[in-house]
């Protein structure tokens, strides 16, 4: 089915709507502050591990970064057990994040 003109199209003209909104995006990345885990597989052929996930990972300071050795692009397929170890470690980072929150009072006062 993906080979069919019309799939190709439509994939085509999808990725260019893509463009400009990944632009915008690389511009509010640095104002994210919750915990980011960043996982990659070294062997992905879609995305350049180095290119674009570490250089996400330098503009997020509060993120994790790991790269699975010998993993494509499918790293949730292929990897499940890393994939739910950075998910269980941002949300154990994300309770600290919250409580942090929470001590220091940046929550609006209640009357």
């Amino acid at each position: 089915m993906a080979l069919r003109p019309s799939q190709i199209r439509a994939a085509a003209e999808e990725s260019g709507l893509l463009l400009p909104i990944n632009a915008n995006d690389r511009t509010r990345d640095s104002a994210l502050k919750l915990p980011v885990a960043i996982l990659a597989g070294s062997d992905d052929r879609l995305v350049d591990t180095y290119e674009q996930s570490q250089r996400l990972h330098d503009e997020l300071p509060q993120s994790t970064f790991q790269i699975a050795p010998n993993v494509g692009h499918m790293i949730h397929q292929t990897a499940p057990d890393l994939v739910a170890g950075a998910i269980e470690n941002v949300g154990s980072r994300n309770a600290t994040f919250v409580t942090m929150l929470v001590s220091e009072s940046c929550l609006p006062k209640m009357h």
